[in-house]
């Protein structure tokens, strides 16, 4: 109930479909004991679930987050728009962040364009720090890089 009135708060604009719902219920334990991967079996469609679950579900917070962790985790490759998003809009900092803490175990194919956009946004500020503390040292000197003067 609290997720559909916190849905309705954002005014979303899709109700949660019922896999969205299903994972929704298994990742509001405060200690989820399952994986991503035993979670994604609740859904025909976990990648698209998870996205939307990371941007749209606001209570408990750690639903969206733990979404996020599990798109990261199985499935940056394929969603690396919906990653490029999240590290561009101003609106999805906590997502932005989650994705910057993750991008040592993705790729690089994937997490230098990630992180570059991420750069290049409105967030930069807060993702530089955090981007370089990366352990990755490719992607340690993309924050390294200064800012692109303003004309």
């Amino acid at each position: 109930m609290v997720f559909l009135l916190a849905l309705a708060a954002h005014a979303s604009p899709a109700t949660p479909t019922e896999s969205q719902s299903a994972l929704y219920q298994a990742m509001t334990p405060r200690h989820l004991e399952q994986s991503c991967s035993a979670l994604s079996t609740l859904s025909a469609t976990p990648q698209a679930d998870f996205v939307w679950l990371a941007e749209n579900a606001e209570r408990p917070s750690w639903v969206a987050i733990r979404s996020a962790e599990c798109v990261l985790e199985l499935y940056a490759e394929p969603a690396a728009a919906d990653l490029t998003r999240w590290m561009q809009s101003p609106n999805t900092l906590g997502l932005a962040l989650t994705t910057v803490h993750a991008m040592d175990g993705v790729p690089a194919s994937v997490a230098r364009p990630v992180l570059e956009a991420g750069l290049a946004g409105p967030l930069a500020d807060e993702l530089r720090p955090r981007i370089q503390r990366l352990a990755t040292p490719e992607l340690r000197l993309l924050a390294e890089t200064p800012p692109p003067a303003s004309p």
